[in-house]
This record gives structure tokens, sequence and C-alpha cells, in this order.
């Protein structure tokens, strides 16, 4: 994949967490701008997202094939020892019931959005452009930190992170029009990865967040 095709791409995903972040301090939500503040990471072009004690981040990992798409990665810092990845997979699996999908899609989307979807005339119209398997594409990586971690004390970050594979005969479509990469990414992937990693969560990940 050529660099300016990447970096047209890094440019959608940037749109993407400002949108993301902006769901939280806009209207319905109401959030302080301060309580859901970006973060940058030397390994990520777009910023990630802190809300309610969670950092989302999304980024393109370059497959090992130069002819291959670029791999997402959606991901979240996990606190808790307690947190069951198993649970999550469940979760998410629920949360890609066609039925289900549809209905995230449906909730979140804008006048933008909607075109896509009427234009195709398919209500899964983002999800023709990804390949997921669950057993293959969630994982749990851990990564040392300079300093303790402000919530678990700990010197090392674990984060759970899904990898979408973005399918070759999207990839063209995605960087003619970044917008659709930008509306496919944050219906398909980041909002449906969010809602069900809070479902996934228990009480006790919730309680060592509030403390």
């Amino acid at each position: 994949m050529d660099e300016k095709a990447l970096q047209t791409l890094n440019e959608a995903l940037t749109e993407v967490m400002n949108r993301f972040r902006n769901f939280f301090i806009g209207p319905g939500v109401n959030m302080r701008e301060e309580a859901v503040p970006f973060r940058q990471r030397e390994e990520f072009v777009a910023p990630l997202v802190t809300v309610l004690g969670h950092t989302y981040g999304v980024r393109l990992l370059t497959a090992e094939n130069p002819d291959s798409p670029p791999i997402l990665e959606v991901s979240v810092n996990v606190y808790s020892d307690e947190f069951q990845p198993e649970r999550f997979k469940q979760r998410l699996m629920e949360e890609y019931r066609p039925e289900r999908v549809a209905q995230t899609i449906q909730n979140f989307m804008t006048v933008r959005d909607e075109a896509y979807v009427k234009k195709s005339k398919d209500p899964l119209f983002f999800a023709s452009f990804f390949e997921l398997d669950f057993d293959r594409d969630l994982r749990i990586v851990q990564k040392e930190k300079k300093t303790a971690s402000k919530v678990t004390g700990k010197m090392v970050d674990t984060i759970l992170q899904v990898h979408y594979h973005i399918r070759p005969e999207a990839l063209k479509l995605f960087v003619e029009d970044p917008k659709l990469f930008a509306s496919a990414v944050y219906l398909y992937c980041l909002r449906v990865f969010t809602l069900a990693y809070r479902k996934s969560l228990t009480l006790a990940d919730r309680r060592l967040l509030s403390r």
C-alpha cells in the first residue's frame, strides 16, 4: 500500500476519533470536555480518546504482504485482573448478530452515513468491508510503561485488541472515498467494539475504575 493512500486513511481515522469524542461532549451526553481528553501515542497516528476511565484507539497495521490491505486495530486499556476475555468474546459475537449490529448502526448514523446505506439498500452495508474471526482476531497484549498506572499502580499496560481485516475490494473504495472509510470504522468497528467491551465488564472492573 503506498504512503499517500495510507495517509488518506489515517486522516480518516483522526476524523473517527474526533467524532467519537464529540459524541460524549455533544448534546444528549454533555460530558465536560476535560473529562474526555485526547491522548497521543507514538505508535498511533490518530489520537486516542479517554472516556469514563477507558482509553480507546484505532490504527492501521501494515500487512506483511505489501499488496495486502492493512489491518484495522481497535483497542482499549484493561485495568482489572478479573477481566474475562472469553466474556468479551461472547458479548462481541452477540453484538455482531445481524439484527443487533444493524440496530447499532441505525442508532449512531448521521445523515451522511444514512446516505451510504440508502444508496446500497443494505442495512449491513458497512459490514461488507471487513472480515472478523472471533478466535483469530481478539487478543490481549501487555506493554511496559515508563511510569506506574494511576489506576492499577502497575508498570505494565494490559490492552484488549480486535483486528478487522479490510477486504481487498473495499480498500480501493476507501482510498477513493475516505469518508466512507470513516463511517464504516466508526459505526461497524469502534461503536460495536465499545458496546461489547462495556457490557463485558464485571462489577469488579467497574469498582476499580470508580476508586
